[in-house]
C-alpha cells in the first residue's frame, strides 16, 4: 500500500464522519489526489495553539468570505479586509477570492498612501521627504555615462547623494 492509498482511505473516512456539501467533497477530493492530506491547507493555516487547520475549514472560510465580498461595494471591501485579515496564500482553493483580496488590497494601499502624504505635509516635512525619496539610480540617456560593473554595462548610473 503507497502513501496515496494511505491518503485516499483517510478521505473516505472523513467523508463519512463530516458534514460536507458536493462541491466541498470534490474540492477535497481534488486537494487529496495532489497527494495532500484532510489535514492540510494550502496556506498552513492554524487554529492559534499550532494545530493546522483542515483543508475543508480553510475552503470553507474562502468561500464565506469570496461570498461576503461578492455583495460588497468597494469601500465596504476594504474595511472588511483590513478587519479580517492582511495577508494571504499564494495558493488558494478558488483563485477569485485572491484576486478579490488584491483589488481591496490595493484600494487600502492608495488610501494608506494619501494619508502618509496628508501627514508629510501637516507636519512640514516635504522637503525632507523628497530628499529621501530620490533615487539612488537613474537610467542612462545616450548623453551620460553608463555604469559598469565587472565589464558589464548596466541600463542605469549610480546618483551619489
Amino acid at each position: 500500500m503507497n502513501n496515496q492509498d494511505l491518503l485516499n482511505i483517510e478521505l473516505e473516512e472523513y467523508i463519512k464522519t463530516v458534514t460536507m456539501t458536493d462541491e466541498e467533497i470534490c474540492a477535497l477530493r481534488e486537494w487529496v489526489s495532489k497527494r495532500h492530506s484532510v489535514h492540510e491547507n494550502p496556506c498552513d493555516a492554524e487554529d492559534g495553539h499550532g494545530n493546522y487547520l483542515d483543508f475543508i475549514d480553510v475552503y470553507r472560510d474562502g468561500k464565506e468570505i469570496e461570498d461576503t465580498l461578492e455583495g460588497m461595494t468597494e469601500r465596504e471591501k476594504e474595511a472588511f479586509i483590513n478587519i479580517h485579515f492582511r495577508d494571504i496564500p499564494d495558493e488558494m482553493p478558488n483563485p477569485m477570492s485572491r484576486k478579490a483580496y488584491l483589488e481591496t488590497e490595493l484600494i487600502r494601499l492608495r488610501n494608506e498612501n494619501a494619508m502618509y502624504k496628508s501627514f508629510i505635509q501637516y507636519k512640514n516635512l516635504k522637503i525632507d521627504f523628497d530628499k529621501y525619496r530620490e533615487p539612488k539610480f537613474k537610467f542612462v540617456s545616450e548623453e551620460t555615462e553608463s555604469l559598469m560593473i565587472n565589464g558589464e554595462e548596466l541600463p542605469f548610473k549610480e546618483v551619489l547623494s
